[in-house]
């Protein structure tokens, strides 16, 4: 038995010296199996951060697309109330078109209206430049009569009636100038070249109503 052992030993040395390189070649693989979990690891670790990203970019498409269907929703509403705006437009347009074929002919009266008008204003100023100095003229005058109404009493008597009528005319002439003073502002451009000639015309009536008034004043006196 003893020998039959010791063969086996002499059998099982060659045995375990081949074995034990083979347990080194193991541990060493062991090692780097070791060290390429460890850089697995951070790799994982990424590739979950990674995972956890593409689940929240998902989640914003989603709410995009959500956003989306709404403004499609807006956009159709828009577009069923254009519908019915675009009719009014269309009626509104064929309202205009008959409003603006009577506009035409009411411009084609102005005109004309505005031509009478002109000449009124200018024929008013110098009516109203003119009972100005005509007040002051019958003031005067009965200033000069009142000493002299002493000697001419019931001469006298006679200026205060003309007074009197004077007044009311310079009034409606007044009242004449205030309702010509708004159609004198719409036909302003043309009363500007017209002025020229109304000043001639005051000039060659004044020397004639000086005339009439001296003959007043001679046949008061005498």
């Amino acid at each position: 038995m003893g020998q039959q052992v010791r063969l086996m030993e002499q059998q099982m040395r060659p045995m375990g010296q081949q074995v034990r390189p083979m347990v080194q070649q193991v541990g060493l693989m062991e090692k780097q199996v070791g060290l390429m979990e460890e850089q697995v690891r951070p790799m994982e670790q990424q590739v979950r951060t990674m995972e956890q990203q593409v689940g929240l970019m998902e989640q914003q498409v989603g709410l995009m697309e959500q956003q989306v269907g709404l403004m499609e929703k807006q956009v159709g509403l828009m577009e069923e109330q254009v519908g019915p705006m675009e009719e009014q437009v269309r009626t509104m347009g064929q309202h205009v078109g008959p409003m603006e074929q009577q506009v035409g002919p009411m411009e084609e009266q102005v005109g004309p209206m505005e031509q009478q008008v002109r000449p009124m204003g200018q024929q008013l100023r110098p009516m109203g430049q003119q009972v100005g100095p005509m007040e002051q003229q019958v003031r005067t005058m009965q200033q000069q009569v009142g000493p002299m109404g002493q000697h001419v009493g019931p001469m006298g008597l006679q200026v205060g009636p003309m007074e009197q009528q004077v007044r009311p005319m310079g009034q409606q002439v007044r009242l004449m100038e205030e309702q010509v003073r708004p159609m004198e502002q719409q036909v302003g451009p043309m009363g500007q070249q017209v002025r020229p000639m109304g000043q001639q015309v005051r000039l060659m009536e004044l020397p004639r109503r000086l005339v009439m008034w001296r003959v007043l004043l001679l046949l008061l006196f005498f």
